[in-house]
């Protein structure tokens, strides 16, 4: 592999791992979002939480959540499980994408769990 190809791979990995630590920071700012765990590599486990503290009903809003952005196309947020608990995954390579971005898929998360609780 030609030195400039390890270079440019490894600057995708770099900015993908500073991407989660920011991602992870805000997420853990928010007050409908929670942090599972803190990013391994290039992913980041989060949840919404709603007022519930019902387990049960929590991990079944984000299970919808997920399924619901996919469905209707405008995002493909990974449901997975980490010690248990379901949450969202957000795994973050591509290099044009940047902090401002993933707030805005934040924020249509946080609004498909607003509709899907008023449902």
């Amino acid at each position: 592999m030609k030195h400039w190809v390890k270079k440019q791979y490894a600057e995708i990995i770099d900015n993908g791992v500073t991407l989660v630590q920011q991602v992870a920071q805000f997420v853990s700012e928010q007050p409908h979002l929670e942090l599972v765990m803190q990013p391994q590599l290039a992913s980041v486990l989060f949840r919404f939480r709603p007022e519930s503290d019902d387990a049960t009903t929590v991990a079944l809003l984000n299970q919808r959540i997920g399924d619901a952005l996919l469905a209707s196309g405008s995002a493909n947020v990974g449901i997975t499980e980490a010690d248990g608990v379901t949450c969202l995954k957000l795994t973050l390579l591509n290099p044009t994408v940047c902090l401002a971005d993933v707030k805005i898929l934040l924020e249509s998360v946080k609004a498909c769990a607003m509709q899907l609780l008023k449902a």
